[in-house]
């Protein structure tokens, strides 16, 4: 900047334009790499956004599974336990068909409440 102003004696003042016009082009790039620069920003803050929509969807089919399996597990694990509980009609082999049928019926009616609430 000093040296297109002609603040040193010994630079003729045709040299002067030159450094001025070198000086303008310079301030012309500088501009140019923070407007590219601000554009990279915004295409990087574009992709983090679609990655964080696309974990978001993944999060919440987690966590409609998770859902789904926390009653069968309760089920499972009580009816597993060597302690006495309530039987269900039919005798000791029907017992595994209705708990597996309370199990199916949950697991569905839980799926039919997430597809009315749209989240599947």
């Amino acid at each position: 900047m000093r040296l297109s102003r002609r603040e040193f004696p010994e630079i003729p003042e045709q040299l002067a334009y030159r450094f001025r016009d070198v000086y303008d082009h310079l301030v012309r790039l500088a501009d140019e790499a923070v407007f590219l620069q601000d554009r990279v920003t915004g295409l990087l803050d574009a992709y983090l956004s679609t990655q964080s929509n696309r974990l978001n969807q993944v999060m919440k089919v987690l966590t409609v599974i998770a859902t789904i399996f926390m009653p069968l597990t309760v089920l499972a694990s009580l009816y597993g336990m060597n302690v006495p509980l309530p039987h269900l009609p039919g005798g000791a082999g029907a017992q595994f068909w209705w708990i597996l049928g309370i199990m199916l019926a949950t697991s569905g009616v839980m799926l039919g409440i997430f597809r009315r609430m749209d989240w599947l």
